[in-house]
């Protein structure tokens, strides 16, 4: 797993949610919720409690990990609620970002845009009885 962006990301961060923010866009973290499960996270996570971290590389893979479990829906949350990472700076405040992280309320389907005479677009969701205007134009 290729670390650069994640290390450069902890060293120059200077608050939790910055950090959580930059390390779901890394591709160090979307690789690492791609190829193991929330246990396999969660499990890896617990074995990294019990050392000391001794160097940037070995928080930014902790990090990595914990973000990690964001993209593990319902799943993710819960689990991420019962960890406890006495040894990663933050842990408690990227744990709730973690476990509060969006969860999809809805779909919308749309089903046709419409391009008005400015080059703005409306467009109308099916089933529905309301259309999306983005800056409507006034006759």
């Amino acid at each position: 797993m290729n670390l650069d962006e994640a290390r450069y990301t902890v060293v120059v961060a200077n608050n939790p949610r910055f950090l959580f923010n930059r390390l779901r866009k890394n591709s160090a973290v979307e690789s690492v919720a791609n190829s193991n499960s929330a246990e396999e996270i969660a499990n890896w996570l617990q074995q990294w409690s019990h050392r000391e971290p001794t160097s940037v590389d070995d928080l930014a893979e902790a990090y990595v990990y914990l973000v990690a479990l964001s993209f593990k829906e319902n799943q993710g949350r819960q689990i991420a609620r019962t960890l406890r990472l006495p040894g990663l700076p933050w842990s408690e405040y990227l744990i709730d970002m973690v476990a509060e992280s969006d969860e999809p309320t809805g779909h919308v389907f749309i089903d046709q845009m419409i391009p008005l005479r400015n080059g703005v677009i409306t467009t109308s969701a099916s089933g529905d009885s309301y259309t999306i205007l983005s800056n409507p134009v006034n006759p």
